[in-house]
């Protein structure tokens, strides 16, 4: 939007020069017949040729919508009233041979060409040139003139066609400019989808099992595991409410938290033991060195496991869960299995489909960093297989 804008300065900033130059010339003129010490009838064309570029640089063009019919209207009235103000000074009211009059028809074609097109331009200077070639027939308008503004034409031609090359660029820019925006927003919108739904559904997976815990902890009669179980999901529940404050509180402050460090491959392992802590039955085996991975690597490895983790305990609660993460020297492998039943006699409800946002956030990220992703069923089990090209390794 700020590019249009410019677009449009440029186009009030031309006229206002356009209504500036004409009023200059329309002042030499006037010097030049000595319409100041004794004004005459030269006033009459001169006023017809001024007048309409002064409402031009005051901006009454701008209420005419570009390329409308009413604008080529009020453009071919100025054209015509500026042709014939011109002749009429130059054949009627002749100064002499540096006469200034012909810069008003010079103005004409500049203004038309960067305003229509070099097209238009060119029926400009052909119909001053059509004048001018006939006065010249009759005897009215010498040759050597005539000669002098196909000079002055071809520079107008030239430079209107310039400047409308110039506007045409910065509205092209400002369209770019405005598409670029527009899928910034949505890739932003996608990110932070992405990140609340990591988030959201690690915080609700944790808390599940804990008050699966509890619930299981009650029928046994156990008391006090129960309210151990409680607690757990209440804490982890606040922890998750405290980090939606802190996201949200960052979004609308468009401020860098320095208090929330993103996670990494580190991090990992704290995640594994809170799902184990809170009742997940997992077999975890890490092999090779986990600071290989960059900042990204290890933040789309822990987004990984977490999302795994959470489906595993919203859509098989009860079941083991297999967790492998292998780093070598040019990629890490990541692999969740989870089986496809629930256990008999677990006490953990069955739960419904997703809605696969979270399958989808896992693949775009892996996908960014260059890496592919594979889930589906195999051998009664739901498998996540991830590959992620290591920087190290390229390096």
């Amino acid at each position: 939007m700020e590019r249009q804008a410019k677009a449009v300065d440029l186009n009030v900033m031309a006229c206002r020069v356009f209504g500036g130059l004409t009023a200059g010339v329309g002042l030499a003129v006037a010097a030049q017949r000595h319409q100041f010490s004794a004004p005459g009838l030269a006033l009459v064309p001169l006023f017809m040729a001024v007048i309409p570029w002064a409402m031009i640089g005051f901006g009454f063009n701008a209420a005419f919508k570009p390329g409308s019919a009413a604008e080529l209207v009020f453009i071919a009235v100025v054209s015509v009233l500026t042709v014939a103000a011109t002749y009429w000074l130059v054949i009627g009211f002749p100064a002499h041979q540096s006469d200034y009059a012909p810069f008003f028809a010079v103005i004409l074609v500049t203004f038309v060409t960067g305003s229509n097109g070099m097209w238009f331009g060119g029926v400009a200077i052909a119909g001053c040139l059509g004048c001018s070639i006939a006065f010249d027939a009759a005897g009215r308008y010498p040759f050597g003139n005539w000669f002098v503004w196909c000079f002055g034409f071809g520079i107008g031609w030239v430079g209107g066609g310039g400047f409308r090359m110039q506007v045409q660029l910065a509205r092209r820019l400002a369209d770019a400019q405005v598409e670029l925006a527009a899928r910034a927003a949505e890739a932003e919108r996608h990110r932070l989808a992405r990140d609340v739904h990591d988030l959201i559904a690690h915080s609700l997976a944790v808390s599940m099992l804990h008050l699966t815990g509890a619930r299981l902890a009650l029928k046994a009669g156990d008391r006090d595991d129960a309210l151990d179980a409680l607690e757990e999901a209440e804490a982890a529940g606040r922890s998750a409410m405290s980090e939606i404050h802190r996201t949200v509180g960052l979004l609308g402050s468009g401020q860098a938290g320095a208090d929330a460090p993103t996670p990494n491959a580190s991090d990992i392992t704290p995640l594994l033991e809170n799902f184990r802590a809170a009742g997940l039955a997992l077999e975890v085996s890490v092999s090779g060195d986990m600071e290989r991975l960059s900042l990204a690597e290890g933040l789309a490895a822990y987004r990984i496991v977490q999302e795994s983790l959470a489906n595993a305990v919203k859509h098989c609660p009860g079941a083991s869960v297999h967790v492998r993460i292998q780093v070598g020297p040019d990629q890490a492998s990541i692999r969740v299995t989870n089986p496809l039943s629930v256990a008999v006699g677990s006490g953990h409800p069955p739960r419904g489909p997703g809605s696969g946002n979270g399958l989808k956030g896992m693949n775009e990220r892996v996908t960014a960093l260059g890496g592919t992703l594979t889930a589906g069923h195999c051998d009664s089990c739901w498998t996540v297989d991830v590959l992620l090209p290591l920087l190290s390794g390229r390096l």
